[in-house]
């Protein structure tokens, strides 16, 4: 473009090289065939150089734009994983903070949730027993054949009947009590 001194000559120029600079591909990717005819054969080596550096300028630079996109998406998702990583760690913190009962102590967790399945599996039998020893007794109250050895022999064994069951009664609450107790806490 240095012999153009107007956009005619330019548009000339410009139509010379269309007409003399052929381009094509060579098969693979980013390899290609450039041929120029022309006279001198000084000019027609700075035309294919001027074209070859046009193209890896050009593929230099869109892996450049490549490479900076690329960096930006990858820094975005490192930036979300962060975020995601402290949220967590958050979370992890707080729960530790709710449950710390629970994560220390004397012996682990899991050994510590046995043992009291089994004290309620035991709450829960003598809570059958005592209900099965209070439905004996309220047999016998109504009239009901009585049934010896439930209760130790006393004088009157109505008033004996009586004065036992205020004992079982809240014996009984206790242990529904005890019950309910674990059971909201472990189910």
């Amino acid at each position: 473009d240095l012999q153009a001194n107007t956009p005619a000559q330019f548009d000339r120029i410009v139509s010379d090289l269309e007409g003399r600079l052929r381009l094509s591909g060579a098969g693979r990717d980013n390899l290609y065939r450039i041929s120029y005819r022309g006279r001198d054969p000084r000019r027609t080596r700075d035309v294919v150089e001027a074209t070859v550096n046009l193209l890896v300028e050009e593929s230099m630079g869109r892996s450049r734009r490549d490479n900076v996109s690329a960096t930006r998406f990858l820094d975005r998702k490192i930036e979300e994983y962060k975020a995601r990583m402290d949220n967590v760690e958050q979370e992890l913190i707080e729960f530790r903070k709710a449950h710390s009962a629970e994560l220390s102590g004397g012996g682990d967790f899991y050994s510590r949730l046995q043992d009291r399945k089994t004290k309620l599996e035991e709450a829960r039998f003598q809570l059958e027993l005592a209900q099965s020893r209070v439905e004996e007794l309220e047999r016998q109250i109504t009239g009901e054949t009585p049934v010896f050895g439930i209760m130790p022999e006393r004088e009157g064994d109505a008033v004996g009947a009586q004065m036992e069951t205020p004992e079982l009664d809240q014996k009984i609450s206790k242990l529904e009590e005890e019950l309910n107790r674990l059971l909201l806490k472990y189910t």
